[in-house]
Parts: structure tokens; C-alpha cells; sequence
């Protein structure tokens, strides 16, 4: 592969609201238009690309017949769809990627001065309960203090192979130059994998296992498995078909575990590459704080400047041992903050803090696009 590069990062905003299932445009509530916005208020001097046309999609995309292949077949979820878009989008043009129920608390342009990659890491230590369902289930279901007590007992299962690269990339986030080598190594990744798989993909159980499978030979690259205390301790998820499908949460982790070995990669390749933990300024009673994840990354290899943030960190900000709470954001530091706005000139005040403590967007998942939280923000920010 010969390497482009480019001086930085393109003032380019791409971000997608479509119905992959439908193969239609996407249909935007009151809340998904007040993210929209915000993101067009705040980058005026951007070219700001959201779609919401399934024409304009095609339009991008209608050379690389792999994309088409996996937009034609009805059994691959909508987010594996996705993920190969944007980061299609990334390697061809540069940019921002944004996945549009974020809120923004300010313009993008002090992640891409000066950076050739940026995105949001996850602690390790967290992926690895999401990633064994057995421990995904104990995530949703105990307190963060019992969770930590579950550590001890985790790491005879699953653990982090090299400690110098222990953080978890994800994809909500993304900033690149036009054919940076991680983005291009990811979309090579992707385009690999779909090219080898997407024909086998008949129904929902062959599709499922190719990419367990798949998921299973990334995870062997990355973590220590203890596999067989794994059968013996949880059996119920390892019979047979089972196994396959039950197994792995084969969503946003699947393209996770791909930037991870991307970043990775590009990393080793050089011996002159440091990397340096920045420190968040702000300490709320939060037990999310005792630990590393909560500071930002920055990797310095040669000309490029990559920037891993927190995603620990703004989930410390919007957490609760309630479920429920999560979801609604009642009594959590973040919503706390957002209620007791009582005016504008506060409201920007508000912003001003956030700015400073480093807490510069919030993603709403799909689990919380309906937040009560969100109504607030509308009233003060529209």
C-alpha cells in the first residue's frame, strides 16, 4: 500500500441517519434534528455531510461493490453496516465521523488541529465483561463497586495480552486524514473479512457464526483466553450452536477489536513512538476515578499525532447503579448539572465548565436516545 498523507485532518463532518433495514431514508424525531443542528451551528466554516437520503448514500459508495453486497443482505445487522461506511468515508475523503445522537458541547476543531487520529477508547477491563456474555449479564445487573470486585475473578478467564497498549478503541467518534494508515488498515480489515464471509451469510445462524468465528481469531490476538474454565464455569454458554451464538455481543465490539489491532500495528511498526497519559482535571465522588482509564491518550509516532479519549470518563459522568437511572440520567453528576439550569446565561455557564473539565460531547445509545435529559438540553441549547 502506498501511504497518503496529508498535512491534517479535513474540515469534513459525515455522520449517517438511514433505515438500513428498509433501505430507505431515515425519518429524524424532534431529538435527532436538535443533534443535527447542533452540529451545523457549531461548524459553520465545515462541509457538513449527514445522510439521510438513501440515494446520497449510494451515491458515495456505488463503486465498492463489497459495501453493496452487505447493504443487500438482509441478515447483517445495521451496525456492521455502518461501521464499513464510515470508516469507507474516512479512508476516501478524511474527516470527522459523528454518530448523530451526540450531543456537542463545542466545535470539533481542537481534536483535529494538529491530530492525524482521534477516538474514544474504552477501559480493557470493561470489554472484557462485555465481551463474555456471562459478564455482560453481572454488568448490567450489579453496582460498579461489585463489578470491581468481580475483576479478581475475571482475570482467570480473560486478560489483556501486551499492558503497554491496554485501552479498547471505539467507533461513535472518529477523526483521520484522508488515507491514514489505521483508517486504511481498518477498512482493509473490514473489506477482508466482509469479502471472505458475506456470501456464506444465508440466514441468521450462518451469520451469527462466521462472525464469532471471526470474533474468536481477533480476540486470540488481543486477550489471553482461559477457554476451558470459561466451559466449565459457564456451560450453559458453551454447547454446541449456543457457543456460536451466544457467546459474543457481536456489535460495536466486533469493529472495536479491528482498531484495536489497526492502532496496534501502526504503533509497532516504529520503535520512536511514546505514549503519554493526560490527566482530567475534574474529580467528582465517583469511583470511576481510581483508576487510569479515566485520562486521555495521546501516541506520538513520527508525523503523526493520534488522541485516544476518555470514554471511561464520560461514562463515569452519566452513571448510576440503577439501571433505570442510567438510562434517564437521574441523579447522575451530568444530569444533576443539566437540571439545575435555571436560565440561559447559566446554561452557558454550564457549557463553559464542561469545556474546561474536558467533558466536550455526550453520545446517546440506542438504549437512551429517549432520555429524559434530553428535553432539557433542547430548551437551553436549540
Amino acid at each position: 500500500m502506498t501511504e497518503i498523507r496529508e498535512s491534517g485532518i479535513p474540515k469534513k463532518i459525515w455522520a449517517i441517519w438511514l433505515n438500513f433495514n428498509n433501505q430507505s431514508d431515515g425519518l429524524m424525531d424532534e431529538n435527532m434534528v436538535f443533534f443535527s443542528n447542533r452540529i451545523k451551528f457549531l461548524h459553520p466554516s465545515y462541509e457538513v455531510n449527514i445522510i439521510t437520503e438513501w440515494k446520497i448514500l449510494i451515491k458515495y459508495i456505488k463503486y465498492e461493490n463489497i459495501i453493496i453486497k452487505l447493504l443487500n443482505n438482509r441478515f447483517v445487522e445495521p451496525a456492521h453496516k455502518s461501521d464499513i461506511i464510515r470508516f469507507f468515508l474516512l479512508k476516501t475523503y478524511g474527516g470527522v465521523w459523528i454518530d448523530l445522537s451526540t450531543f456537542l458541547v463545542e466545535s470539533v476543531d481542537h481534536f483535529i488541529e494538529n491530530k492525524n487520529f482521534v477516538c474514544f477508547y474504552a477501559s480493557t477491563k470493561d470489554v472484557e465483561q462485555w465481551i463474555l456474555k456471562p459478564f455482560k449479564n453481572m454488568y448490567n445487573e450489579l453496582s460498579h463497586t461489585k463489578m470491581n470486585e468481580l475483576l479478581i475473578n475475571q482475570e482467570k478467564y480473560i486478560s489483556i495480552k501486551d499492558e503497554n497498549f491496554d485501552f479498547m478503541p471505539e467507533n461513535y467518534f472518529i477523526c483521520s486524514t484522508k488515507n491514514h494508515e489505521i483508517t486504511f488498515h481498518i477498512y482493509e480489515m473490514l473489506q477482508e473479512f466482509w469479502t471472505n464471509n458475506i456470501d456464506r451469510m444465508i440466514d441468521e445462524i450462518t451469520t451469527v457464526t462466521c462472525q464469532n468465528l471471526y470474533m474468536m481469531k481477533l480476540m486470540k490476538q488481543i486477550f489471553h483466553l482461559n477457554i476451558p474454565a470459561l466451559a466449565q464455569d459457564f456451560i450453559p454458554y458453551y454447547e454446541d450452536r449456543i457457543y456460536l451464538q451466544d457467546l459474543f455481543d457481536n456489535g460495536y465490539l466486533f469493529n472495536y477489536l479491528q482498531m484495536y489491532i489497526g492502532i496496534k500495528n501502526y504503533c509497532q511498526k516504529y520503535t520512536d513512538f511514546n505514549i503519554s497519559y493526560i490527566h482530567n482535571t475534574i474529580q467528582p465522588d465517583s469511583i470511576f476515578y481510581k483508576n487510569k482509564y479515566c485520562n486521555n491518550i495521546e501516541l506520538k509516532i513520527k508525523e503523526s499525532n493520534i488522541l485516544l479519549l476518555s470514554a471511561t470518563f464520560n461514562r463515569s459522568l452519566k452513571w448510576s447503579d440503577n439501571i433505570n437511572n442510567r438510562i434517564s440520567w437521574e441523579g447522575t453528576y451530568l444530569g444533576e448539572i443539566i437540571k439545575s439550569i435555571e436560565t440561559k446565561e447559566q446554561a452557558m455557564k454550564v457549557l463553559q465548565f464542561f469545556s474546561d473539565n474536558k467533558m466536550y460531547q455526550f453520545k446517546f445509545g440506542s438504549w437512551t436516545r429517549n432520555s429524559k435529559i434530553i428535553p432539557l438540553l433542547r430548551k437551553w441549547y436549540n
